[in-house]
């Protein structure tokens, strides 16, 4: 009850906030309350996350990937404190460490959280889980927020820009991916695509600075999100210079904003002042009162903000100098394009000196495997699986439409398609907004993957990815197919801003409580909330190895996992024992391509196979066994192992072990052929924990 509570509570006040503040008695602050009616619907739909802080929301998607997430938050931290890059790591793959450019890994989390780390502490729950559910709270609410400014800019409608604010901010997509911090984080790609617009509007130095940040923060986010936001930028400038430079049919008419051909108000209208076709002067969107911002009697949020986020006339009417952005910048003051510069060169330079020496690598996903982690066309009118009332039936449909897995958030709704569908034919009768549908319409076509798939089985009909991937290969790789729903849902929204906006001008009057109407339905169907949590205890002997190590003076030792131990949670457990693993991560570092001695030393696979059978050492006889025994000490004396840890029940999936180990056999008689073999080394310790049996030498 105390999670339907928070729910309810978040969202009610949510919604009062953001469309009536007044009730409430807040200041009359345009952006501040609109800031704080989505913390509220923050809280509420990803309830009951603000209460359990120390758990993980790991049922969301794919569960053990957000132990990928709080360990590169804690690499992080560990690189930036001893002043190393931390796009490489020598903590996994020990001795010769690994590469981590490509890499799932968020840097731009990891570094603005570093004050949180160090007060919320960096090993394991309730720490660093803590953290990582403030990224995930955070993240959701500067999502909204900046599709809510971004939308404000175009269109200056605050209803329709309240509804791109939820559509982006809390998709589906969005809440199957709070797991994959590199996926979560589309808040940075949504600035990078607000400061790009506001450039293009009044290209002031301060904007180049801003564009050069928000891109900053999205590269070391999220190099995945970034290769979506390159051709969305790209396509959308082509788009701006072609409806700044190409002729125009009608000579009088100099063009507006978003392909308006009308010049003189903001969106169309034929008076000086007017937004949204209305033909009166005063209100921002057709209010015949003072100053009126969607029919509110609230004077003070009419006006419009000043600066860089203002949308005016002056900005949106062609300048006779404004036709180049870079001109315009230097003509105005040439720091801004400077500055930038030096911000784009500091803050990428750890990637890249890392990312360049890769990019001749082969790819190490295989192509094919993009047909399989593409959308199904029934996924987009699925309702939302993780609705917690109606979702679990669609969530079964939906699994089956992808071999087992859950379509990684596809689902956008009926309301949402219904909404889309409004904004497409207001788009091409009005002629404003239409390239941002469009752009929707083509993330969604690419999301379908290489061929169309209905009902789960291919039609064999070619789609726009298959071509796309074939110009930019690193775009048709594993699941890109299925990740080009975040720009989707962004084209999405902005585009049911543009639509809403379209709407108001003959529909003016109780179009407010419409907006509410509309707003709340949209609550209902994309609700998620209360979520599953979970509890992720790590074993004691984790706890145990780090303090001997720190306390006995072992400095940088290094931990041999033998099967039974996922990597992913390996990763984890890192984050407490904090000693070096030599052991092969590559499901959780896949994209690792060195030739490692660790792994391909003859002594390391006696360690993960040989010993693995039952007098495995016995059957050499007391000299062999001398033999072998000094040769495989001198291994670990080699990469400075001082602790091997042995699963003693079945602690971990059987599968694993099957499917890297297949000659071996599961279970206790695996684990006990272990210690029996293990034992003949001599260890200095012996000592059994909750499950593990911990050897130290």
């Amino acid at each position: 009850m105390l999670d339907w509570a928070v729910v309810f509570a978040g969202t009610v006040l949510g919604v009062l906030v953001l469309f009536r503040p007044k009730l409430l008695g807040l200041p009359r602050s345009f952006h501040g309350s609109t800031l704080l009616g989505f913390a509220l619907l923050t809280i509420g739909l990803t309830a009951p996350l603000v209460l359990r802080p120390e758990q993980m929301m790991l049922e969301s998607g794919a569960e053990t990937d957000a132990f990928i997430g709080t360990w590169d938050l804690w690499w992080t931290a560990q690189a930036i404190g001893s002043g190393q890059n931390p796009y490489f790591t020598d903590m996994l793959f020990a001795p010769e460490g690994t590469d981590l450019s490509l890499h799932t890994h968020a840097v731009t989390e990891g570094v603005l959280f570093l004050p949180v780390l160090a007060v919320f502490g960096m090993d394991g729950p309730p720490g660093i889980f803590g953290v990582y559910n403030c990224i995930v709270l955070l993240s959701f609410l500067l999502t909204a927020y900046f599709a809510y400014r971004l939308a404000l800019t175009l269109t200056a409608s605050r209803d329709g820009s309240i509804l791109a604010g939820l559509v982006v901010g809390f998709s589906n997509f969005r809440f199957a991916n709070t797991v994959r911090l590199h996926v979560l984080s589309m808040e940075w790609l949504v600035l990078l695509m607000w400061t790009w617009v506001l450039l293009w509007r009044s290209p002031r130095p301060e904007r180049w600075v801003g564009v050069a940040i928000a891109g900053v923060l999205l590269a070391n986010a999220s190099l995945e999100l970034t290769a979506y936001a390159a051709v969305l930028l790209s396509v959308w400038t082509l788009v701006e210079l072609g409806s700044r430079f190409l002729p125009k049919r009608n000579a009088k008419e100099p063009g507006g904003a978003d392909g308006s051909k009308k010049p003189s108000g903001t969106h169309g209208s034929k008076e000086p002042g007017g937004t949204h076709g209305s033909k009166r002067p005063g209100g921002a969107n057709g209010s015949n009162r003072p100053g009126g911002t969607n029919g509110s009697k609230d004077p003070s949020a009419s006006v419009r903000p000043k600066g860089a986020n203002a949308t005016t006339a002056k900005e949106t009417v062609a300048h006779p100098r404004a036709n180049s952005p870079l001109m315009s910048a230097i003509g105005k003051g040439a720091w801004g394009p400077i500055v930038a510069a030096v911000i784009s060169v500091l803050g990428l330079t750890p990637l890249l000196v890392r990312l360049l020496p890769r990019l001749g690598d082969r790819p190490a996903f295989e192509p094919r495997l993009a047909e399989h982690f593409s959308a199904d066309l029934l996924d987009f009118i699925i309702p939302n699986p993780r609705h917690p009332i109606w979702g679990h039936d669609f969530a079964r449909k939906t699994a089956g439409l992808h071999l087992g897995d859950d379509g990684f958030g596809q689902s956008v709704g009926i309301v949402v398609l219904l909404l889309f569908v409004g904004a497409g034919i207001q788009a091409f009768r009005t002629g404003r907004g239409r390239r941002w549908w469009l752009g929707g319409l083509a993330c969604l076509l690419l999301a379908l993957g290489p061929t169309l798939h209905v009902a789960g089985k291919s039609v064999g009909l070619p789609m726009p990815q298959k071509i796309l991937s074939a110009i930019v290969p690193i775009l048709g790789q594993s699941r890109t197919p299925i990740r080009w729903m975040a720009p989707a849902s962004l084209c999405i929204g902005m585009s049911i801003a543009w639509g809403w906006a379209a709407l108001r001008g003959p529909l003016r009057r109780d179009f407010d409580l419409a907006a509410v109407g509309v707003f709340v339905f949209l609550l209902v169907t994309m609700l998620a909330a209360p979520m599953q949590f979970t509890e992720e205890p790590i074993p004691e002997v984790y706890h145990y190895v780090g303090d001997v190590s720190n306390k006995g003076g072992l400095g940088r030792a290094t931990l041999l996992h033998l099967p039974g131990m996922l990597p992913r949670e390996a990763m984890l457990y890192q984050t407490i024992h904090g000693q070096r693993m030599i052991e092969d991560v590559s499901p959780a570092v896949p994209l690792h391509d060195a030739e490692l001695v660790a792994l391909t030393d003859p002594r390391y696979a006696i360690f993960v196979r040989e010993l693995g059978q039952p007098g495995a050492l016995a059957a050499l006889g007391s000299d062999g066994i001398a033999r072998a025994a000094a040769d495989l000490r001198a291994y670990l004396e080699q990469f400075e192992i001082r602790w091997i840890i042995v699963p003693s029940d079945r602690v971990y999936h059987e599968w694993a072990l099957g499917s890297l180990f297949p000659e071996s056999a599961f279970g206790r008689p695996l684990y006990d052929a272990y210690r029996e073999n293990l034992r003949l080394l001599r260890p200095i310790e012996e000592l059994e924990m909750q499950g593990f049996t911990v050897f130290r030498f």
